[in-house]
């Protein structure tokens, strides 16, 4: 939208007379509000209360929830960005975001939605109610994530430079009525993450190997399960090609590392994919997380396996507290025989299937015990 069409858009919406101000007439405007955000998709509606739910864009990747701790510093710009691009939509209309906060961002595939209709506000036309609270809680993290990152102590300076800049800018007055704040807040936030902070020839060293029959197996145990949510694990040191997700669950692809998370999300993004890729140190087993279950966990192709027993026993004490169910393949570099393979999930888990896959390589399709009793992992 030009500059011109965007000011008169505003000032014809703030000389138009509010509905009474009454709570019930503000609550139906804001869902009027709402539904042409969904629309445009900015903000995220359920499929069957969509106003046209047969449109593209519920057709598309289902809502993915993540918390702030698993985004890497991409996943904070986009945020930033999109809280931004709301916040523009919104004052064209009369409106406003009177806070931000970051578990008010969610993602359907790797593309963001705002998720909270409450914090919507009438808007005076004088300032944003919300720009501290964007500083605070998406410039800072963003500044931080951006320091956290690996790379030569130039770059994490040149990065903290920018970003402190971007602090004393939001911190400023800043003409809320014409949209000014929020072009310069958008021309800083992309220059707060390098955009080529990795290369595939440095995420990507070997040839990925194919997923095989085991990637197989994984998306017909989705299918016939019915899933509504899949995690999919990525050691550091994994060979394996990445899962395409199939139409239907939300897709989770967790990496223990940061640049391969970000790497791979922005592959995820280019392509328009269906899998949320984040960023954790180990399998998820902090309180947010362990309490969404997913329906199935997979854990396949070279490398996503740790070796030796005791790492192979916490990664199942992982797995019965995240997932329903797992599909698991053995591979014998693994340093663990096939017998004590089993004897590790057999405490927790049932075998449903087993496939050969050749080479000594077993596809285990598992199924964990007593789901309603199963005991939380304890750190």
């Amino acid at each position: 939208m030009s500059q011109q069409a965007w000011e008169a858009s505003l000032l014809a919406s703030l000389a138009r007379p509010r509905a009474g101000g009454s709570r019930p007439d503000q609550a139906c405007a804001r869902h009027r509000v709402w539904e042409k955000l969904a629309v445009e998709g900015l903000v995220w509606t359920p499929v069957e209360a969509a106003p046209d739910a047969g449109t593209a864009l519920h057709k598309a990747a289902p809502l993915v929830l993540s918390w702030p701790d698993e985004w890497t510093a991409e996943h904070w710009r986009d945020a930033a960005a999109h809280v931004l691009s709301l916040e523009e939509a919104l004052r064209g209309r009369g409106w406003t975001l009177r806070a931000v906060r970051p578990q008010w961002i969610q993602f359907r595939g790797c593309r963001p939605v705002w998720i909270s209709q409450a914090a919507l506000a009438p808007f005076d036309g004088l300032r944003w109610p919300g720009r501290e609270s964007f500083v605070r809680e998406f410039l800072e993290p963003l500044r931080r994530s951006s320091q956290d990152n690996p790379g030569s102590v130039w770059v994490r300076l040149w990065r903290w430079r920018h970003c402190k800049s971007l602090a004393r800018l939001a911190s400023g007055h800043l003409p809320a009525v014409r949209g000014e704040d929020l072009r310069l807040l958008r021309a800083a936030i992309g220059r707060c993450v390098p955009g080529k902070r990795w290369s595939p020839c440095q995420v990507h060293d070997v040839a990925a190997e194919p997923a095989g029959i085991a990637g197989i197996v994984a998306k017909e145990e989705a299918r016939l399960r019915g899933a509504a949510l899949v995690y999919e694990w990525r050691q550091r040191q994994a060979r394996g090609a990445k899962l395409a997700p199939p139409p239907g669950p939300a897709w989770v692809r967790f990496h223990e590392s940061g640049d391969q998370a970000a790497a791979d999300y922005l592959e995820e993004r280019a392509a328009g994919g269906a899998a949320l890729p984040l960023a954790v140190q180990s399998l998820p087993d902090s309180r947010p997380r362990r309490s969404l279950e997913a329906d199935l966990a997979v854990i396949i192709g070279r490398g996503n396996l740790p070796r030796g027993l005791s790492g192979l026993g916490r990664l199942a004490a992982g797995i019965r507290a995240m997932a329903r169910a797992v599909v698991v393949e053995f591979i014998p570099e693994i340093d663990v025989s096939w017998h004590q393979f089993l004897s590790v999930f057999a405490a927790d888990f049932r075998i449903s299937s087993v496939v050969e896959a050749g080479a000594g390589r077993r596809v285990c399709v598992m199924e964990r015990m007593n789901a309603a009793a199963a005991p939380l992992l304890v750190a």
